[in-house]
């Protein structure tokens, strides 16, 4: 009897340590980073800046993310000193500069192409440093 006792009471205690672990795992993500929600929307809005093929549309979907991303402080917590908040603002705000000074060209033209490609690079990588959270 004290055997089957001590059993069910070590089949407890692993179940509810099981449990609690796992429960906490995506709690700790988040006490780590609480902005992973508006992070999460300002990816997708990056990803459809990305695969645009206009300046216009690019430009909007580029100020959803700035508006969805915090104005400053660490992308992540252990983060090096270049991947903040502060440096993405400033380069959305140049790739929005640049996309609206591409905006009266033709869509064949070369000029607009090549300026399309460089932002589109230039978007996945700020992509990269917000997937590395």
């Amino acid at each position: 009897m004290r055997k089957q006792t001590a059993a069910k009471i070590m089949a407890l205690v692993a179940i509810s340590g099981f449990s609690s672990y796992w429960l906490g795992i995506p709690n700790v993500g988040f006490i780590l980073n609480p902005n992973a929600s508006s992070i999460d929307e300002a990816l997708g809005q990056l990803s459809r800046a990305e695969s645009t093929q206009t300046p216009n549309d690019m430009i909007n979907f580029l100020l959803i993310t700035k508006s969805q991303l915090p104005e400053s402080g660490p992308v992540r917590w252990w983060s090096p000193e270049k991947a903040n908040f502060e440096s993405i603002q400033a380069e959305l705000d140049d790739l929005i500069n640049r996309a609206r000074n591409i905006s009266s060209l033709d869509l064949g033209d070369e000029l607009h192409n090549s300026e399309m490609y460089a932002i589109h690079k230039q978007i996945e990588a700020i992509q990269e440093t917000l997937v590395a959270l």
